[in-house]
């Protein structure tokens, strides 16, 4: 007996950590398993006292005792915190209580981090955490491109953006011109609107698999395709293998990335994918490297007018950081020369660029008088950027980074924020200021630079702050999750509704002009002439969205112009067809 109280002794800490592993474990069970009666207090015991032998008997029999219970503790705090905070913002959010969790596993993670690095992978060449950044990726792009194909699939993707893009794929298939007749309600090039050329680069997978699907599987699929030039960066920078997938990992689940997604496709979600890419030939220096940071420069300018800008800020670092002064007043002049051409081209063959969305900004609501405001009135600028909802926008880029960005006494740094202040935080559009809509891509990409390149440079606060921008970013990422996660059980939810809907819009022919509400258009986008049903064209089809007040009104409306109904089933859809 007394030998055993010896070992029990000499095991004090592994003890101690069996015991508070078990509790946690069992508490993150009932929280992700909310059970009721005997139940809600059995499983939790048992899934604990599991925990608590298995890690009991580990200490016993081997030395990696205390190294098995700190990784034990630190999944089973792991799952708590994340547990907790999917329920939290399930209902109603509170920001204290989040930050909370956050500091709770960050000293966790600190605490257990020595203790478990015995149980890393060796890093050797780096091969098997570039084979898991990848099937990171392939997981994200999965499980985004689920949640897309399934909006799209259940009439759930509204016209603006992914009608406009379907039916925009649809004219480039038929006579390889961006025509789309519903984005600004009349048949009209999307480059009027925006300057995209690169829209051409995702052409060749829309010719093999012509479906708007596709379209949402081609976005997830270029933003998880960006960790591989972001992994060669990591390396070039001479980071080791883990801290190089702790980066692309950190990309991966960042909120940004995730919640600009849940808008449907949209043009920007190349925009990691090119600047990174030109990030990492410019990093790589030489004459091929310039020419090819140059050739991703021109691509990231291709995406959309407002991409040049953020070339330009990579080009203002690389000149006044001293890194590549040539590459940089080359991609400077580069981007400063796109922008100029895409204003032109838009003023003079579209419709103008949406420079209103800096009025709250601009001296004369022009993009000249945001800089005149800037030299003249600064704290205008500055009051802008400062409102409670742009202070959120900016703590979710900048939370789950572990404010890596700022960790660094180099002015030339900073520059690389100025896609955020300037895209994101200084306008008042207010699409512009939130995570979950595509603006926020490029954005990401600069800051994710930035905290690399910090990165390279501290010392031993370094594991801190990589800490906490892992235990912040899987809180963040756990947060946003519980609100996304909904749209993979959309089949299952809305299978009555899906099958009634695509009865009615099945009799309505390929290639003849319809009207239509705005969440079934893009279920529609086959066909030159398409219209938001609010416009009344005399189309030789209407199709209206019964499932929502605004447009129980238009069957009367149409039957009065002469429209017969072919299809009604209340509450889901009504199809009507121009009578003779």
């Amino acid at each position: 007996m007394n030998d055993l109280f010896q070992v029990l002794y000499q095991k004090r800490e592994e003890l101690a950590l069996s015991l508070v592993s078990a509790w946690v474990s069992g508490a993150a069970t009932a929280k992700l398993f909310p059970l009721s009666g005997t139940e809600a207090l059995l499983i939790p015991l048992i899934v604990g006292g599991a925990v608590f032998l298995a890690l009991f008997t580990v200490t016993l029999a081997t030395r990696g005792g205390l190294a098995a219970g700190k990784g034990a503790l630190l999944l089973s705090s792991l799952l708590l915190c994340l547990s907790f905070c999917w329920d939290l913002y399930g209902k109603e959010g509170d920001d204290l209580a989040f930050l909370a969790a956050t500091a709770v596993l960050a000293v966790v993670l600190v605490y257990v981090l020595r203790g478990t690095e015995r149980f890393s992978p060796p890093d050797r060449g780096g091969r098997l955490w570039f084979a898991a950044a990848l099937a990171c990726a392939l997981v994200f792009a999965v499980r985004v491109g689920l949640i897309g194909v399934f909006r799209y699939l259940t009439y759930h993707t509204p016209t603006y953006d992914f009608g406009i893009f379907a039916q925009v794929f649809w004219s480039l298939r038929d006579h390889f011109s961006p025509d789309a007749s519903c984005e600004r309600d009349q048949i009209l090039s999307h480059f009027a609107v925006h300057l995209s050329p690169a829209l051409y680069f995702l052409l060749p997978f829309y010719l093999l698999f012509p479906y708007p699907a596709t379209v949402q599987i081609l976005q997830s699929a270029a933003l998880a395709a960006a960790v591989i030039p972001l992994w060669l960066i990591c390396r070039r920078m001479k980071l080791t293998a883990r801290a190089s997938f702790a980066f692309c990992f950190l990309y991966l689940i960042h909120p940004a990335l995730i919640g600009g997604c849940m808008y449907d496709f949209h043009e920007n979600c190349l925009l990691p994918l090119f600047l990174f890419s030109a990030i990492l030939f410019a990093e790589k220096g030489g004459k091929s490297g310039a020419v090819w940071a140059m050739v991703f420069s021109l691509f990231t300018c291709m995406i959309k007018e407002d991409a040049a800008v953020y070339v330009a800020f990579l080009a203002l670092f690389l000149l006044l950081s001293g890194r590549r002064r040539a590459l940089g007043c080359a991609m400077l002049a580069l981007s400063l020369l796109y922008f100029l051409f895409a204003c032109w081209y838009i003023d003079t063959y579209g419709l103008g660029i949406m420079s209103y969305r800096y009025q709250n900004v601009s001296s004369d609501g022009s993009l000249f008088g945001v800089i005149v405001t800037a030299l003249t009135d600064p704290m205008r600028v500055i009051r802008a950027c400062f409102t409670a909802e742009k202070l959120e926008c900016a703590a979710f880029m900048l939370l789950p980074l572990g404010l890596l960005p700022f960790a660094s006494k180099k002015i030339s740094r900073f520059i690389l924020l100025g896609g955020l202040i300037l895209v994101n935080l200084m306008p008042d559009y207010v699409y512009q200021h939130s995570i979950d809509f595509q603006y926020v891509f490029g954005s990401l990409a600069l800051l994710v630079y930035a905290s690399v390149l910090n990165y390279t440079e501290l010392a031993s606060v370094r594991r801190y702050l990589a800490s906490l921008a892992v235990c912040a970013a899987l809180l963040t990422a756990s947060m946003r999750f519980s609100r996304h996660s909904s749209y993979l059980s959309y089949p299952k939810v809305f299978a009555a509704e899906t099958e009634i809907i695509g009865r009615g819009i099945a009799l309505v022919p390929e290639g003849e002009s319809v009207s239509v509400s705005t969440f079934l258009a893009a279920n529609l986008s086959n066909r030159k002439e398409l219209y938001l049903i609010e416009g009344m064209h005399e189309t030789e089809w209407v199709v209206v969205d019964l499932r929502y007040g605004e447009w129980q009104k238009y069957p009367g409306e149409y039957a009065k112009l002469g429209y017969e109904t072919v299809f009604r089933e209340d509450g889901y859809v009504c199809v009507m067809k121009k009578g003779n």
